[in-house]
């Protein structure tokens, strides 16, 4: 065939046999039905074996340009006005690229730092890189079968033990492993520990300024909303009919004002609870994150937890790359969530689980997470002093001694969403407060992040966003924190 006359010019030779013909077939050189060469005249023609020819042949019936019909041979099909696959070089990913073309991006094959002072992320250069790493290849030597399979929709059951110890350890919880669930992180773990409890018609109650993604998820549901203010206790006890059949909360860390609810707000959210024949959410992100005395009791510690659905996530401590979350429930909630689980495909992996269990089995966890802590703890001394010493006045923050961020509210007059822009145009990543509220309520602040900024870096990034707020027209001067 003519159209052959070029085999060998580069790549396998079967594929330039499939590429010539698909191109003819298509562009209408072969008309459909008419009956290609047999492979073994077509092998001799070009000189080559029979099963390359073969291998052309059967690869151009996958794709739908021919047809192989039994006694009579292999026929052209009408392919149309199709073309082939887009042709001509691949261009590498940009790593750590901001697709708006914001401030933080970086060249393909590099990856930048975060932008200083950015809430909620967490110190990727802490990993235990290589400890994990040997966790990793110990199971694959000695279990590989965990890394790609577990029977359970609950999870892998050594994880679901260790976090059951973990929990007891560090947060008071007492549960029996059977009631914990692994989740493809704690986003998750909210959107089903609500899915369980609310039927449609239901009434959400939710922290408000709270967490904008749960806030979202629960919009979109058939769910009415009660959006809950937050005081110096914290989140408000909801009043009032119709009563909210879940309620999702932060006690430990309020998200993201900060500050840990009152033991009479708890224990008032508990006996709202009972009477009222609702669940209490806990959703306990960064708890493991107090820098100044003991560890608060999780609501689900207390007596009357009972109600409490606990809600973990292993990203901000460990690796949000793993995507791993887990929620405990209370007794009577397993059964409906194994028969809610097994109506639908599994939504975390598997590869993670098991590693992650022996990690914590053997107490590097452990050590990892009281050497981030003193890390951590080390950085909010510095922001704090920072803060004191270039944002006093009409600036206040609350000083928790706990978390991941820190808001800082500010006065009125100019918007925080306007400082924040400023304030990104200096390399400074921070976000507006207002951004967390949904309901009548207002806020006026920023929520400044410190564990993925270097120390060194701290205090000359809040000096910009010092002069960020004065660029924005934002007035700062001296005197007292307060908070």
């Amino acid at each position: 065939m003519p159209l052959l006359a070029t085999l060998g010019q580069s790549g396998p030779i079967y594929l330039q046999i499939r590429d010539r013909l698909r191109h003819a077939i298509g562009n209408g050189e072969i008309v459909a039905g008419t009956r290609l060469p047999s492979s073994r005249a077509l092998a001799a023609d070009l000189g080559l074996s029979r099963s390359t020819v073969v291998a052309a042949y059967d690869q151009l019936i996958a794709e739908g340009y021919a047809q192989s019909r039994p006694g009579a041979g292999i026929f052209a099909c009408d392919a149309g006005p199709m073309t082939g696959p887009m042709t001509g070089p691949v261009k590498e990913p940009t790593i750590g690229a901001n697709p708006n073309g914001a401030p933080g991006s970086a060249p393909a094959g590099r990856s930048e730092p975060p932008l200083a002072l950015s809430p909620g992320l967490a110190d990727l250069t802490l990993f235990p890189v290589r400890s994990w790493a040997r966790t990793i290849g110990r199971v694959a030597r000695s279990e590989p079968e965990t890394l790609h399979h577990c029977p359970d929709r609950f999870g892998d059951p050594l994880l679901r033990l260790q976090i059951a110890r973990h929990l007891l350890a560090w947060r008071g919880v007492r549960c029996d492993a059977a009631q914990v669930v692994i989740t493809g992180g704690s986003g998750e773990a909210l959107e089903r520990a609500l899915e369980l409890t609310c039927d449609a018609g239901a009434t959400v109650g939710l922290e408000d300024p709270g967490y904008p993604p749960i806030r979202r998820f629960a919009q979109a549901r058939p769910w009415g909303l009660r959006w809950l203010g937050i005081d110096e206790n914290g989140a408000v006890v909801p009043r009032g009919r119709p009563a909210p059949r879940a309620v999702v909360l932060t006690p430990s860390h309020q998200f993201p004002l900060g500050g840990a609810m009152a033991q009479a707000r708890r224990a008032a959210f508990l006996d709202w609870a009972r009477r009222t024949g609702g669940w209490l959410i806990e959703d306990d992100f960064d708890s493991e994150f107090r820098y100044a005395g003991r560890p608060i009791p999780a609501l689900a510690a207390l007596e009357g937890g009972d109600r409490v659905i606990y809600v973990g996530s292993f990203s901000k401590v460990f690796s949000h790359g793993l995507r791993l979350g887990y929620m405990v429930l209370p007794a009577p909630l397993v059964d409906p969530a194994r028969r809610a689980m097994h109506r639908e495909a599994p939504r975390v992996s598997v590869t993670g689980q098991r590693p992650l269990a022996r990690f914590m089995e053997d107490g590097s966890y452990q050590r990892h997470l009281r050497r981030v802590r003193r890390v951590y703890a080390r950085r909010h001394g510095l922001l704090m002093r920072a803060l004191e010493a270039h944002l006093a006045g009409r600036a206040h923050w609350r000083r928790d001694n706990a978390g991941m961020l820190v808001a800082v509210h500010l006065s009125e007059g100019v918007g925080d969403r306007q400082i924040a822009a400023a304030a990104r145009r200096a390399g400074i990543g921070c976000l507006p407060l207002s951004d967390h509220v949904a309901g009548p309520g207002r806020a006026n602040g920023l929520l400044l992040g410190f564990c993925a900024t270097p120390d060194h870096r701290i205090a000359e990034a809040v000096r910009a966003l010092r002069l960020a707020l004065q660029e924005a027209g934002q007035p700062v001067g001296g005197g007292d924190s307060g908070g």
